[in-house]
């Protein structure tokens, strides 16, 4: 009942400065209340209702940008590895696509966090097994070389290497 109530405020004034702590309170009810059906799909919703780039991000001072900045960094953080955990068990394709995209949202939310270098390299995993061997190097090669050293650097050079076999491998004599 608590968490319908919160969630009732953040639909009735979505674009409220409170929705989004609204929303969290609704969330940890669901979590301390074992409503574990609802968990996922409300970080889902928290994100897409308030994550960078929304309106409602938009309407937001800096500061009030800043208070539910750490909400967003863990739940895009954990969706994505949610989500990456379920394609390896399914190994198809259109799973680890849905894991990219979760980790390519927290990378063109907060390219500068601290997670950053990491959340690249899983991207560019999770790319590479959704057969997307083009962007999975890409984003290998920044993993690698473009963030300051990370403990995730020499085996992202490497997994580039690697996927330049796979590309050649699949390559015309043309090409």
């Amino acid at each position: 009942d608590a968490a319908d109530t919160f969630m009732a405020f953040t639909i009735k004034f979505p674009k409220s400065v409170l929705s989004p702590s609204f929303h969290s309170l609704a969330l940890k009810a669901y979590i301390d209340g074992g409503i574990n059906h609802k968990v996922l799909d409300s970080k889902i919703l928290y994100v897409k209702n308030y994550g960078v780039g929304t309106s409602y991000w938009k309407l937001q001072t800096a500061e009030d940008q800043e208070k539910i900045k750490p909400d967003l960094i863990r739940h895009i953080s954990e969706l994505s590895l949610h989500f990456q955990a379920l394609a390896r068990k399914s190994k198809k394709q259109k799973d680890f696509k849905v894991a990219a995209n979760w980790y390519k949202t927290f990378l063109s939310s907060f390219p500068n966090d601290k997670a950053a270098a990491n959340m690249n390299f899983l991207y560019a995993e999770a790319l590479f097994d959704a057969r997307l061997y083009n962007q999975a190097l890409a984003e290998y090669e920044k993993a690698a070389y473009e963030y300051p050293r990370h403990k995730k650097s020499a085996e992202a050079g490497y997994a580039a290497l690697l996927t330049y076999n796979v590309l050649l491998k699949q390559a015309s004599s043309k090409q």
